[in-house]
């Protein structure tokens, strides 16, 4: 095919617009590019892929063009592409140019996936376009194109996993399956991969075979000629020398019967080892990236394992994420002396090498050697470790990182010429067992510093009576850490090891920096190192770590010079959010503008709410949640001592305490019982008739007292500890029956005076304001679980009619209300859920009166929990596709650019300017495959009349405003620490500022439109102060 007809093709689908994310050829990428050797074997002209372009978002290689020499490619020739790219585990779609058409097919294999593009379909904003994949639309659109579990780190991992657990239990014959038997299966499949990797990437080739009379490692495995395998094993020592294979690196195959060599085959054979099918591409270590090899240590863990020591595979992307953040601070990152005190796998490391090795060759102009690399390994990265074989593995990957890329024939000279050798690193640079531990005062780098601590330490929170170094230390130290957190005590340790103005760069528990139980914690590192960036990944549980729940802050500190430190009021650092996107889809990361947040040191010390405030809201949340609290919470009714409390708040009864022995259930028998589901009802009232007899089942209980018997009548609140993800809100409800329940139900009582304020205060914990409040107060429901504590219910805002900012107001909308609770009690069970759908308006309305909230913030706070709140925690890939990030239509729009306009209006009666603004937005049209919005805003000096809004669907008037941006340079960007930023730049084109985002009604909401105010004002600020310099 001619260049001229496949750039026409690129033109057509609108790729040639996007500049520097589409690559021609292995001499224009970029050597500091963090996927260059990616880019650069996809497109080499010699290689075995041969792509004519690549389209990378965000920096990730996504769309891989092929095309055929004059004739379409043959099936063969396709399927040997695919399984190339599938290998690389990056791009996902393969875009075969032919003359007339686009064939496009996913890189997994999918049944039925071939998809067709005429010439007469093609746009820039059609089907399988570049604005189709930037802006996510085709992953909402063909899901299946981009099962996770059908990549090749997956498939790999899982395969390494089952056949390590097979080795070990019975393919070592009379020997017992314990510790022992998994460790050689464990260094079995070590030395299988790394000779894997050697003997694909022509390191290990016919030549080398031939000269020193060795056998293909797979043969050897198919004949069970373990004498073969020895002398293989014997002579890559000889050749290659370092850590991995050590002493014992015959004994994983001296006692290996012929069920190991078996389960050995299938691995080899690319067998899936879980199903017993081969339906899946070969596995080409050529193609494998390194950085996904060294996970292969997760695969090694059980699940007991892991629980116990906190250790979790980290994914490539979040590596990738940490060094680039790391570097990003750094004024000269080939200076850097790198230090991981908890480093696994190696994939940290592994990356930062990587790394260094590409800015090095950047620099330079040229490739390093095999010497120069050795080189650069042994002077600037180093590990520690508890485990052993965590550091085996670790060597394993930078021997790797070593290796990758080299010429095979430049190995075989400087091994036989200059005598060079993989370097040793166990006991140098690589430190294990006594003195691995990151804790102990035997470690063998104590006294020793760097300029950079680049680490995902353990998660831990030890249970029970044993005690580990972390404790001690922390002990000896008076570190405030909190549940015994080994991660809080790595984070204040790894200071120790720092130079004068050396950095941390840390992957940390997401709960370690939020609530309130951790501020000493984080005002004690605060002081001790200056934060420069913390980003939060709280909403992607489950989507972040294969194999944890739980999600992670990756946190960029620069070591104080000394402490105490008075930190000036000015300091602020980054504050990033990242939300769950289809971005995930293509193995990204993206942030949004929303998302990105300066804020000050001395006020997260102060005031640690901000930072969960801050993960969905802003400054307006803080400033009104904080007006809101003025007048006092809810907490101050149960607070203080005891004997002076006005209520009583505390959970129900106990059934199992192992603090305490269990005491008979019969004296609660004759009580009626609040069961959870009573509570699901749906209304802010427990009708009598659901209370239920005692579960039959529970005979005992861990303690009853008179302090929860007292609970158990008079008025109350009830609630439940959990809440459905269909109904994210606080499932109160007021009753005065007499009925027992367990501890997953909360309770908030009070005397027979304050049965009417009950009754509000359960209407108020069912509302809309409610709702809104729990989003900015608990971010245990932003992160980890459905779930609402005593602690999120004490500080919601909270105050008596008189003590209203306007009382007479504060009274009426009081009385309105209990009278509406009134009447609800008196209706039968099986009315009350509908009169109670029918009043719910009313009563949010005489709330907001209440709290004296105004028709502007009435607006944020219902689009807040109708559109936000439920686009929280996706938790599956399945679920990416929020309510926030599901398109916006036209209705939406309009809706914004009449907000923006009312708002730019506000702005400028609030700054006694004059003029008007012109507002009008162009989105895509319903047909456009990749939804794109621009708004186009024109500042009129000297008028008064007010700002004028329209907007419209045009997808072909779209693409040219778009087109006319891109020249005055709006585009993707970075946000230059491994985020993608999406694209919401500000853009000056003729005399109008532009605006361009993805078309999500997140971008588009009443809450982007005053952001959005505020930014175009301070624009035209800038720009007419500038016009007047000029």
């Amino acid at each position: 095919m001619t260049d001229t007809i496949f750039d026409e093709w690129l033109r057509r689908l609108g790729y040639a617009d996007f500049g520097k994310s589409l690559h021609r050829s292995a001499a224009d990428v970029d050597p500091r590019h963090p996927y260059a050797p990616e880019l650069n074997a996809l497109l080499a002209e010699d290689g075995s892929i041969r792509a004519r372009a690549v389209f990378d978002v965000d920096g990730v290689p996504t769309v891989v063009f092929v095309s055929g020499d004059g004739t379409p490619l043959t099936k063969v020739e396709l399927n040997h592409v695919r399984q190339r790219v599938w290998n690389q585990n990056l791009a996902q779609i393969i875009l075969e140019i032919d003359s007339d058409r686009v064939l496009v097919r996913p890189v997994i294999k999918a049944p039925d996936s071939l998809e067709i593009v005429t010439a007469e379909e093609a746009r820039p904003d059609g089907p399988f376009s570049g604005f189709d994949v930037s802006s996510n639309s085709l992953a909402r659109r063909l899901p299946e194109w981009f099962d996770a579990g059908d990549r090749v780190d997956r498939m790999l991992l899982t395969n390494l996993s089952v056949c390590v657990r097979e080795v070990a239990q019975a393919g070592y014959g009379e020997l017992p399956v314990d510790d022992f038997s998994r460790r050689l299966a464990e260094l079995l499949m070590g030395q299988v991969l790394f000779v894997s990797y050697l003997e694909h990437r022509g390191i290990v080739s016919d030549v080398y075979r031939s000269h020193h009379k060795v056998g293909r490692l797979h043969q050897l495995v198919t004949e069970r000629d373990i004498g073969g395998v020895r002398r293989l094993i014997d002579r890559l020592k000889e050749d290659f020398n370092g850590d991995f294979l050590s002493d014992d690196r015959h004994d994983p195959w001296q006692s290996l019967n012929a069920f190991g060599f078996e389960a050995l085959e299938r691995f080899l054979n690319r067998t899936d080892m879980s199903t017993g099918q081969g339906d899946f591409w070969n596995y080409d270590f050529s193609l494998i990236p390194v950085e996904l090899l060294s996970g292969l240590y997760e695969s090694f863990l059980s699940e007991d394992v892991q629980s116990s020591t906190g250790a979790y595979y980290t994914p490539r992307h979040l590596a990738m994420l940490a060094v680039d953040q790391a570097f990003s601070a750094s004024a000269d990152p080939l200076q850097e002396t790198v230090f991981d005190g908890a480093c696994g796998s190696g994939i940290l490391l592994t990356t930062a090498f990587r790394r260094m090795i590409a800015l090095t060759e950047a620099r330079e102009g040229s490739p390093l050697s095999f010497k120069q690399r050795r080189q650069l390994l042994a002077r600037h990265i180093f590990g520690a470790d508890i485990n052993e074989m965590a550091c085996r593995v670790t060597a394993f990957s930078l021997y790797l990182s070593l290796l990758e890329g080299l010429d095979p024939s430049d190995i075989r000279e400087a091994q036989s010429k200059e005598r060079v050798k993989l370097p040793t690193l166990k006991g140098v640079n690589l430190l294990f067992g006594a003195t691995g531990d990151f804790f102990s005062p035997d470690h063998g780098f104590n006294g020793r510093t760097f300029s950079l601590v680049l680490s995902n330490p353990p998660w831990i929170e030890p249970r029970g009576s044993d005690v580990t170094s972390a404790d001690i230390w922390a002990q000896q130290m008076k570190a405030p850490v909190g549940h015994r957190q080994v991660a809080a005590a790595f984070s204040i340790r790894a200071l120790e090891f720092l130079s004068d103005g050396g950095r941390l760069c840390l992957i940390l528990p997401i709960n370690l920096f939020l609530g309130p139980s951790k501020q000493s914690f984080v005002k004690h590192l605060f002081e001790t190192a200056r934060p420069i960036r913390l980003i939060n990944f709280g909403d992607f549980q489950n989507l972040l770590f294969p194999s944890a729940e739980h999600t992670c802050h990756v946190l960029l500190a620069e070591k104080r010079n000394s402490r105490p430190v008075v930190i000036a009021v000015e300091e602020r650092f980054d504050y990033c959010v990242p939300k769950a996107d289809m971005s995930l889809a293509y193995g990204r990361l993206t942030l949004s503008s929303n998302d990105r947040h300066s804020v000050a040191t001395r006020a997260v010390i102060d005031q640690q709410d901000i930072l969960t405030v801050f993960m969905w809201g802003d400054a307006f949340d803080q400033s009104l949640l904080h007006r809101l609290g003025v007048f006092g919470e809810l907490g101050d009714y149960w607070s203080g001592p005891k004997k002076t409390r006005r209520w009583q708040a505390r959970k129900g009864i106990h059934i199992i305490d192992r603090q305490r022995e269990p005491v008979s259930a019969e004296p609660l028998r004759g009580m009626p019982h609040v069961a959870t589901t009573a509570l699901g009802a749906g209304v802010p009232v427990l009708h009598p008739d659901l209370l239920q007899p005692w579960p039959e089942e529970i005979d005992q209980v861990s303690h009853i007292s008179d302090e929860v018997l007292e609970v158990f009548k008079g008025p109350r609140i009830l609630y439940t500890d959990g809440f459905s993800k269909e109904d994210l809100s606080v499932r109160a409800a007021y009753t005065e029956s007499t009925a027992s329940f367990t501890a997953s139900v909360g309770v908030i009582s009070g005397p027979h005076d304050d049965a009417r304020l009950l009754r509000f205060v359960a209407a108020y914990l069912r509302s809309t304001l409610a709702r809104y409040v729990l989003m900015f107060r608990s971010w245990t429901m932003l992160c980890e679980r459905n779930a609402v504590r005593l602690v999120d219910i004490g500080g919601f805002p909270f105050h008596e009619p008189e003590n209203a900012d306007k009382p007479e107001v504060a009274r009426r909308a009081f009385d309105r209300t209990v009278e509406l609770m009134l009447k609800l009690e008196g209706l039968p069970d099986l009315e009350q859920r509908r009169a109670y759908e029918d009043m719910e308006s009313e009563i949010d309305e005489h709330l907001f009166d209440y709290f004296a909230i105004d028709a502007f913030e009435r607006a944020i706070i219902s689009e807040t929990v109708a559109l936000l709140l439920p686009s929280i925690r996706p938790r599956s890939f399945g679920n990416l596709d929020t309510p926030a990030q599901t398109r916006a239509g036209l209705s939406d729009v309009r809706s914004y650019v009449r907000a923006l306009a009312t708002a730019l209006d506000v702005w400028i009666a609030r700054t006694n300017g004059n003029g008007r603004f012109d507002v009008s937005a162009l989105s895509s049209s319903a047909h456009a495959a990749g939804g794109m919005g621009a708004i186009r805003i024109y500042y009129k000096q000297n008028n008064s009349l007010r700002s004028k809004a329209n907007a419209r669907s045009d997808s072909d008037a779209l693409m040219a405003l778009l087109n006319q941006a891109r020249a005055d340079g709006f585009g993707r960007v970075s946000a230059g620490f491994g985020l993608g930023l999406a694209p919401d730049a500000f853009v000056w084109t003729d005399d109008a500022l532009i605006i361009a985002r993805p078309l999500t009604r997140r971008n588009f909401s009443l809450r982007q439109a005053f952001r959005d105010a505020e930014t175009i004002v301070e624009q035209v600020q800038f720009n007419n102060a500038a016009a007047k310099v000029a």
